[in-house]
């Protein structure tokens, strides 16, 4: 049984991170929206949505909220997902690192450079997009395709990070300062973002 992650407490930490407690459950609607959809192959958690709905905030700082909602201590990205794997929150999968083939930096489409990597197949990306778009249909939202790959091609958090970074042009080792330096590469672009559209 998977354990329960305490709604509130994700809102309140959300909220000390400057994103009004209105925003937090408006997106949990949204959420519980797109799960309704029950999606084939779409595991489309609190966490997945939080990331592609939500840009104002650093990747670190959604890490921290879902650690404070899991009853988690977050003492940086890997030792939390470890923690968050062993409570039982993520598959042991989450911290999958795969061996990336070789791509330069990603100008353009994110689900091709995940292809290049090595980390998602043609087919995977046709799926993804599909989701992409019934949930903007009938949601009124449209999902960052990463994140919906995050979630039907099981990437890895910490291979999500690494993409990110390369489809930045951001190099380097450390898994923390790739979140952080991803979220400054990413202000205002819309890869990682949801948008809302108008159903008419």
């Amino acid at each position: 049984m998977a354990p329960n992650l305490d709604v509130p407490a994700v809102a309140k930490a959300y909220e000390a991170r400057g994103l009004a407690k209105e925003t937090f459950y408006h997106h949990l609607d949204e959420l519980l929206r797109v799960r309704s959809l029950a999606v084939p192959g779409l595991d489309w958690t609190l966490l997945d949505h939080m990331l592609s709905s939500v840009q104002s905030l650093r990747l670190r700082e959604h890490f921290e909220a879902f650690a404070e909602g899991a009853g988690l201590r977050y003492r940086g990205l890997i030792p939390f997902l470890e923690a968050a794997v062993a409570a039982g929150f993520f598959p042991e999968t989450a911290l999958r690192r795969t061996e990336l083939q070789p791509a330069s930096d990603g100008t353009g489409d994110f689900g091709r450079l995940l292809r290049k990597l090595g980390l998602a197949t043609k087919e995977q990306i046709a799926d993804a997009a599909d989701i992409q778009a019934r949930i903007a249909s009938e949601v009124g939202v449209e999902p960052a395709i990463g994140c919906v790959l995050r979630s039907t091609a099981g990437l890895s958090v910490v291979d999500f990070i690494r993409a990110l970074a390369v489809f930045r042009g951001i190099e380097g080792d450390d898994l923390d300062q790739l979140a952080d330096d991803v979220y400054d590469a990413t202000t205002r672009r819309t890869t990682m973002t949801m948008r809302t559209r108008t159903r008419g």
